[in-house]
């Protein structure tokens, strides 16, 4: 290794402990204390050489090498970070170690002779997750074990003082305060936030079980590097991602999937880092992606791509496949619904109120009103014998439409409207997805959805609609999606908490997000504010066709159709008074 590749894992780990000690003021560690060999005017900002480095969160060095008798050790040569406890320097250390190697375990001592033990931690991860790991652990239950009352011996270990810890750091920030400042690090930021939410531990609450909080990702399908965080502590139930085609939504909304569950499509290469926090079984997680070992959250997911037709034949294609493969089939919940209706009677024998059946039939009613489901047996020669789930499509005053004998018009999946199809087949595949064998209530239904081009096939009108009753059908689902549409956004209703992000693409820098909810009030806004707003980037919006002879009378910004409409009004009253020679 490079002595200005060691220079930079020195400064990489200083400003990720330094950013954890802002955080909490009782975290500490220790840095170089003396410029042995120039080596703190060149960045050794902790102790060690051109083969290791060290810290420690502990008190006292052994007395015969100067050696912090509990360390972190990183050593360059195998990239591998070690915890050693080292009790060579008395015979009461020494003892004081060995006991607790016996409570805490993981420790190994090479050499009988030499009492120093050594756990090596996980090689799988990089330089600053593997220590970030330990910290949230390792370094917890060490800590327990010296604060506990039977264990406590402040004469042979103990933690670092905050006068040393200012003092030392104080000797550090003067020689790094000389040195060149470098763009802020998304990794190091991504995971100070975690160590924030891992101190908030049992007090950090969500009103969904299952939740999505944070990503970091690096070298993914166009990203270089970026990094996205949403206030968990405010129950973000939509995370909307706005930005042109080809800007890298999708690769964004794929990212976040193989966070939360792992990567089950084998898709990734050589180089990428993912990471995501978030909740699940309201309790807080970090998922790195490698190892999978780490994916252990059982994370209630659903994930839809643009293309969400087809049903399967009862076979599953996995959660990301839509997200990932434009051919994949969505999962086949007209089969459970003629499951359901036929074992609704047993049900309701079986005292049950709110019977399977129902709950999917109520789910179905409130997500698409204008829609009217119901399981029939066909007995003729133009249908085979056999149950079928039939559909009727309803006006606005909720009549179902009927033909030429004012028979209510029953038609099959593959004949129903688009965008009626659509929202059908997706909502059933994430029920199914979702909910535990359909037995719980809709309100209970939770989980994380990911849909790519939410506005895809639907009406302006529908895409008005669907958000706030999305919202409603399930009050525990949060929902991540990508739209070209300002429309969805004004749909939210008053009480639900959404995030917005804009998503930009240069040849340079790659895909990169900016939040933008927080500059202004997107309810306060009408389409055309939306669409020339930063969030979708129109400068303004007329239509060319308008001619220099029309200049003069083109429209300002209208706020709605009434506006124009009165203006309209108002301007062919002006034209008579003119003609009438009256101005």
């Amino acid at each position: 290794m490079t002595e200005q590749e060691i220079i930079q894992l020195h400064k990489e780990l200083y400003d990720y402990l330094m950013g954890i000690h802002e955080k909490d003021a009782a975290f500490r560690f220790r840095v170089r204390r003396m410029n042995n060999q120039n080596r703190l005017d060149k960045g050794y900002w902790f102790n060690g050489n051109n083969d290791y480095l060290e810290t420690s969160f502990w008190d006292y060095k052994d007395n015969l090498h100067q050696t912090p008798v509990i360390r972190l050790v990183y050593y360059f040569e195998t990239k591998k970070w070690a915890c050693e406890l080292i009790g060579r320097d008395s015979e009461a250390r020494k003892v004081y170690f060995e006991n607790m190697v016996k409570e805490l375990g993981g420790f190994v001592n090479e050499n009988e002779r030499m009492p120093i033990w050594k756990k090596e931690l996980n090689n799988q991860l990089d330089f600053l997750t593997t220590l970030h790991y330990f910290i949230k652990k390792d370094k917890k239950e060490i800590d327990a074990y010296l604060n506990d009352d039977k264990n406590r011996n402040e004469k042979l270990i103990n933690f670092i003082k905050e006068e040393d810890f200012i003092k030392d750091i104080g000797t550090v920030g003067k020689k790094y305060s000389k040195k060149e400042l470098v763009t802020p690090n998304e990794k190091i930021k991504f995971l100070v936030d975690d160590y924030k939410i891992f101190q908030q531990g049992e007090t950090l609450k969500s009103d969904f079980p299952y939740f999505f909080s944070s990503l970091y990702i690096k070298d993914f399908q166009g990203i270089n590097e970026l990094s996205i965080d949403i206030d968990a502590m405010n129950n973000m139930q939509w995370l909307f991602l706005t930005g042109e085609n080809g800007f890298g939504k999708t690769s964004i909304l794929r990212g976040i999937a193989l966070g939360l569950v792992g990567d089950e499509i084998n898709i990734l290469q050589n180089g990428t880092e993912i990471l995501v926090k978030g909740f699940s079984g309201n309790k807080t997680f970090t998922n790195n992606i490698k190892p999978k070992e780490a994916l252990n959250n059982h994370f209630k997911l659903a994930a839809y791509g643009v293309s969400r037709f087809d049903k399967s034949d009862n076979s599953d294609d996995g959660k990301l496949n839509s997200l990932f493969e434009r051919s994949s089939k969505l999962r086949n919940i007209e089969s459970s619904l003629i499951s359901a209706f036929h074992e609704e009677k047993e049900e309701k024998n079986a005292g049950r109120t709110e019977t399977t059946f129902s709950n999917l039939i109520k789910i179905f009613e409130k997500v698409i009103p204008k829609l009217k489901i119901e399981v029939k047996r066909f007995d003729n020669e133009e249908i085979d014998k056999r149950w079928q789930v039939r559909y009727y499509e309803k006006d606005e005053a909720g009549a179902v439409f009927k033909d030429e004998k004012r028979k209510d018009i029953s038609i099959e999946l593959s004949d129903l409207a688009m965008g009626f199809r659509s929202i059908f087949m997706m909502i059933g595949d994430m029920v199914m997805r979702l909910s535990n064998n359909f037995k719980d209530s809709i309100n209970d239904i939770s989980g994380v959805v990911l849909i790519d081009e939410f506005d895809a096939h639907l009406h302006p009108k529908y895409q008005y609609e669907l958000p706030k009753v999305l919202s409603e059908a399930f009050p525990k689902v949060q929902f991540i999606v990508s739209t070209h549409s300002p429309i969805p956004l004004l749909g939210l209703p008053k009480d639900v908490n959404a995030v917005v992000f804009k998503v930009n693409r240069t040849a340079l820098e790659g895909i990169t997000v900016d939040r933008l909810d927080d500059d202004f009030d997107i309810r306060r806004l009408n389409p055309n504010a939306l669409l020339t707003s930063p969030i979708f980037g129109f400068q303004e919006l007329y239509a060319p066709s308008i001619d220099e002879e029309d200049e003069q009378e083109a429209p300002l910004p209208i706020e709605n159709f009434s506006e124009l409409t009165r203006l309209q009004d108002l301007r062919q009253r002006l034209q008579k008074l003119k003609q009438d020679g009256k101005l």
